[in-house]
């Protein structure tokens, strides 16, 4: 039974608080609740147990962590606590006290396709090729309804330079979820790497599929410029403008922390509504492809999340896509001199096509680039690999950048 200090802490309570919280994108208000918990944690190791593994579901991985480390120090024994915490450290990046916390598990718990899916993806964040294909594939054995393991078992193929192999466990994925973010990303670095050029045109139409669309200024603002140059300072002078953070593509610059199209703030709310309306003229640019991963999968409702990115001079975004959204966007609000038309090296514009070198054993892919452009919205599908071109410059290049989530999506 619950000790008196936390029973003065409505677990119950508090849980359905931080869930609406979190689904705000309010983080600081979310991290409070989860400080006074902390504060109580040698009464009650469930308790901590069970808010260390929301913390970790909602990417809150150093408070997960925290919590989680207490719930094992109270009940050492506990292998669903071990197994929590253990996933918590992978995703923090503390791989080593990750592996001690999995072999525990591993030894003492009955295999699950679950569990061996997650051990799996430790391995692979190892680069333990041959051990994270291993299990990804004992997890299939026990339910091979999981995509995620088809998607993962893909990804260690291809980085094991078998990409036709990885092909058709990908179009396992898409048959089921068509717009599955991960499969769809990994299909076009597949497709380059096999020299499948026509289904990589059609995936990957770097022409038709992505837009710039220029803005105009909302009410209540002389002109654009006025309303860019307030936005942007909005953004570089956020308090949760962070360096650095973990498993974000940012070098060399800030990004904003948190949902910021979610705060309660009139540049927020002038701001959403300009995307609302560029996202209508998206959707009737698109061409009429109705078995189409991206233009057939329209969503009818969908949600905004964003965030500010402040480049430093010599930053850049290492090449990524987007898990959650349908399509994606960035919104240019102040560019440095050196960002230019007639630079031959088009230092600072963004690159479409190409992801991470070494996935595609010596081969490349088309790729676009577009300059950058103050008051321009730049929109494309999530899974579209892209990346920035570093440059050196006094000022920052300052921009927002934001999903288009589909209302039933989830973080795959």
């Amino acid at each position: 039974m619950p000790g008196r200090a936390a029973r003065a802490f409505d677990i119950e309570k508090a849980y359905r608080r931080l869930e609406s919280l979190h689904a705000a994108g309010k983080i600081d208000a979310a991290r409070k609740i989860y400080a006074r918990l902390a504060r109580q944690r040698p009464r009650n190791p469930y308790a901590l147990d069970l808010f260390g593994v929301l913390a970790n579901r909602y990417r809150l991985f150093d408070v997960a962590v925290e919590l989680l480390r207490e719930a094992v120090r109270a009940e050492p024994g506990n292998l669903d606590m071990n197994y929590h915490l253990a996933l918590a450290l992978c995703n923090l990046g503390d791989f080593e006290a990750s592996a001690r916390h999995y072999a525990r598990v591993m030894r003492g718990a009955p295999p699950s396709a679950e569990r061996c899916h997650n051990y799996a993806d430790l391995l692979l964040a190892r680069g333990e090729l041959a051990g994270a294909e291993e299990y990804y594939r004992r997890a299939l054995e026990m339910d091979p309804t999981w995509l995620a393991s088809w998607n993962r078992l893909a990804e260690v193929l291809i980085h094991t330079g078998r990409h036709a192999d990885a092909i058709p466990l990908l179009a396992h994925c898409l048959q089921r979820e068509p717009n599955r973010i991960p499969a769809l990303s990994l299909l076009a670095v597949a497709l380059a790497a096999t020299g499948e050029e026509q289904a990589l045109a059609e995936l990957v139409d770097l022409e038709r599929f992505i837009m710039p669309l220029p803005a105009t200024a909302p009410a209540g603002f002389a002109d654009l410029a006025e309303f860019n140059h307030r936005l942007a300072r909005y953004v570089t002078t956020h308090p949760k403008l962070k360096r650095e953070l973990r498993d974000i593509s940012t070098r060399g610059g800030g990004q904003t922390e948190g949902n910021l199209l979610a705060e309660d703030h009139p540049l927020m709310e002038s701001f959403c509504g300009m995307i609302e309306t560029v996202i209508q003229r998206y959707i009737e640019g698109l061409p009429a492809l109705p078995g189409h991963p991206h233009c057939g999968q329209v969503p009818e409702a969908w949600r905004l999340e964003g965030w500010g990115v402040v480049l430093e001079s010599g930053g850049h975004q290492a090449a990524h896509v987007h898990f959650d959204g349908w399509v994606s966007c960035v919104y240019y609000l102040s560019l440095p001199e050196a960002i230019h038309a007639d630079d031959p090296a088009q230092a600072g514009w963004i690159q479409f096509g190409q992801g991470p070198r070494e996935l595609y054993g010596g081969h490349a892919a088309p790729t676009r680039r577009l300059q950058p452009q103050e008051g321009l919205f730049v929109m494309f599908p999530s899974y579209f690999w892209h990346e920035t071109i570093p440059f050196t410059a006094e000022a920052p290049r300052i921009c927002i950048a934001f999903d288009v989530i589909p209302q039933d999506r989830r973080r795959a």
